[in-house]
């Protein structure tokens, strides 16, 4: 059995930067580090077994952590104590990080089986909003979310603007 070990600082939004309520005590060090690779000030607040590689990056809101693994499964364990607040499996391996966006947690499948899909779970309880086969080829990017539209590459070098209404009960509409 694996681990993908999480460190954790602290949850605040402005992590990193003084405040003069701040219980931290490396807040000062977070305000003039550029990327925590890894710095030994950190340490690891805990550790996920995981039984299959996890190639993908954490995405955090809400101090939930949301993961995926080659088996396919989407993991989102809570970063204060680690429990799984969800967990739910693919039909393939998941190679791209999460996408955060308003209700919904978006990601991509590779091609085996075929065809491979991009995503959208509800971050609540991870019960599948929508689901799109995209082309033959593997979705190993991740996807990009910023209000309107979902945009997400596939190894075929193919970019597709997934045109999602993100919003309680937001649907798949198609390919632009």
């Amino acid at each position: 059995m694996g681990q993908a070990p999480v460190d954790v600082s602290n949850s605040r939004l402005e992590a990193g930067f003084l405040r003069a309520s701040s219980a931290e005590p490396n807040d000062h060090v977070h305000l003039h580090l550029v990327a925590p690779a890894p710095p030994a000030f950190l340490s690891q607040a805990w550790s996920y077994p995981n039984d299959s590689a996890v190639r993908t990056s954490l995405a955090l809101s809400h101090d939930v952590a949301y993961f995926a693994d080659d088996a396919g499964t989407v993991t989102t364990p809570g970063v204060q104590n680690s429990q799984p607040v969800w967990t739910t499996a693919e039909t393939s391996a998941i190679d791209s990080t999460p996408a955060l966006g308003g209700i919904q947690v978006f990601f991509g499948t590779r091609a085996a089986p075929p065809p491979p899909l991009s995503v959208g779970l509800r971050t609540a309880d991870g019960t599948l909003i929508w689901s799109t086969p995209t082309t033959t080829s593997a979705v190993e990017s991740s996807p990009a979310v910023s209000g309107l539209p979902l945009y997400l590459g596939t190894d075929d070098r193919t970019l597709y603007d997934m045109n999602i209404k993100i919003a309680v009960g937001g649907t798949a509409r198609g390919f632009d």
